[in-house]
């Protein structure tokens, strides 16, 4: 019988430490977003994606694809099982790859391939978990601007600036044109994409930032109870 972990509840989980962690950077980005700091936000989205990316194809295959050794090879031969999802994969691939090989699974695209190949799988069995991974990928091509933007910055050692004229260039590539909002802040714009991503794969996020709130907790270790920190006041 068929079955798959991205299509079960089961995959929602607040307890997983990974998905824990992959929030966490997320609400980082939320915080230096607040700050205009560009390409701190570009390198966490980046990073958000990737590692979540991860997460969610080595949970449907029983691996842990956020430690580097062996991990394409293990993938590979995962992949093998399951004929249906290598054969879309490397189909998928092989329209920008010259030759696909186990090294291309290390990559964003090889694994966004393995997510065109599960949804493929999974389109007989579950009509809706189909369509919501094939709304990942989407997604996650629309945001490739993000990925472009951190390598022509310093962090990809090019000497791009990462500025608000450029975010906003990047929200108008990301999102369609009836989803960018006027007077949103690109950088939030975003994070509102990325947000979606994670709660299709399963991490559902707060409503708000916590990060926010313990900020808020550790300033009343500068001045507890003082005019500066009212909110510290029978902290």
């Amino acid at each position: 019988d068929w079955s798959s972990d991205v299509c079960t509840s089961d995959l929602q989980s607040s307890q997983d430490a990974s998905a824990v962690r992959i929030a966490d950077i997320y609400w980082q980005a939320d915080l230096l977003a607040r700050r205009d700091a560009h390409v701190e936000v570009v390198a966490r989205l980046t990073a958000v994606i990737d590692t979540a990316l991860r997460w969610m194809v080595g949970r449907e295959f029983g691996l842990d694809l956020l430690k580097a050794d062996r991990e394409a090879t293990a993938l590979w031969e995962a992949l093998e099982s399951r004929p249906e999802v290598f054969d879309v994969a490397t189909e998928t691939l092989a329209a920008t790859f010259p030759r696909v090989s186990e090294e291309t699974f290390r990559y964003v695209d090889g694994l966004v391939a393995v997510v065109c190949g599960l949804a493929s799988e999974a389109a007989p069995h579950d009509a809706a978990c189909a369509g919501r991974l094939r709304s990942i990928v989407t997604r996650i091509d629309n945001l490739r601007v993000v990925r472009e933007m951190r390598h022509r910055s310093f962090l990809g050692h090019r000497p791009n600036r990462v500025n608000t004229a450029e975010m906003a260039w990047a929200a108008k590539r990301a999102l369609s044109a009836s989803n960018v909002s006027a007077g949103t802040r690109p950088a939030e714009m975003l994070l509102g994409s990325v947000s979606q991503v994670l709660r299709d794969m399963g991490i559902p996020l707060a409503t708000a930032n916590p990060l926010l709130r313990w900020g808020a907790r550790l300033g009343c270790l500068v001045a507890p109870g003082t005019a500066a920190h009212p909110s510290c006041v029978g902290a």
